[in-house]
């Protein structure tokens, strides 16, 4: 229930705009390296590995190395290394192997929502602010970015792993309300969130912004926005 009108839009990509599809990268890893087949929740669950255990942990475990590159404190050939090391895959982290799973990482994210798109659209057509904040790692977006080209459209995307932060942690708010206020004078109750984990939305709540769930197959994201204009 909104209390102040909305002057700002920032959404989260990953099944907000686009979905992920964790079979596909687990296919190019298979065909790459020549591995036995993985599913996609396998596959994923490898790409979350704690070095220090040697097993696969929860996503919010700090330790666990994809949580670690998505907040840019360890570097690719890290990542990569434990990775082809302590999952099932079991190779060696030469060049060629990382590069392998480095374009397999890439082709995650498919099937973008044309309701977003439009929504977007229309956001941007209105004259508003609008911003994106997300959970992401390098490769990722980079292949979303050689398919896509609605990144242009907005004013500013913050990836938590170019300013050090994942949501729900404040900071990640705090840089997006803190941008929203210098280019446009916009403050935090003036900005609408949109994001597929309620976790996420509670974060932004606690840093005084407006919130809307919203996640692909869960209803029209166009109609959902135009109800704040």
């Amino acid at each position: 229930m909104t209390t102040k009108k909305i002057k700002g839009f920032v959404l989260d990509n990953e099944w907000v705009i686009v979905q992920n599809n964790w079979d596909l990268v687990a296919e190019a890893i298979h065909q790459g390296l020549d591995t036995p087949i993985l599913t996609g929740n396998q596959t994923k669950q490898s790409f979350r590995i704690d070095p220090a255990t040697g097993e696969y942990d929860n996503k919010k475990n700090p330790q666990n190395v994809l949580y670690q590159y998505n907040r840019g404190l360890i570097t690719a050939d890290h990542f990569w290394s434990a990775v082809l090391q302590g999952s099932s895959y079991q190779r060696k982290p030469t060049a060629e192997n990382i590069a392998i799973m480095s374009d397999a990482f890439k082709q995650l994210t498919t099937d973008v929502d044309p309701t977003a798109i439009e929504a977007i659209h229309q956001i941007k057509q209105a004259g508003t602010p609008l911003y994106m904040l997300s959970n992401s790692a390098p490769e990722i977006n980079q292949g979303n970015r050689d398919r896509d080209s609605y990144f242009a459209l907005f004013d500013k995307c913050f990836f938590s792993f170019d300013h050090g932060w994942r949501k729900p942690e404040p900071q990640s708010y705090q840089a997006v309300i803190a941008q929203a206020q210098n280019d446009f004078g916009i403050g935090a109750s003036e900005l609408l969130f949109v994001d597929d984990k309620q976790e996420n939305l509670d974060g932004a709540l606690r840093e005084g912004m407006q919130t809307l769930y919203h996640k692909i197959g869960d209803g029209n994201l166009l109609k959902k926005v135009q109800l704040f204009f």
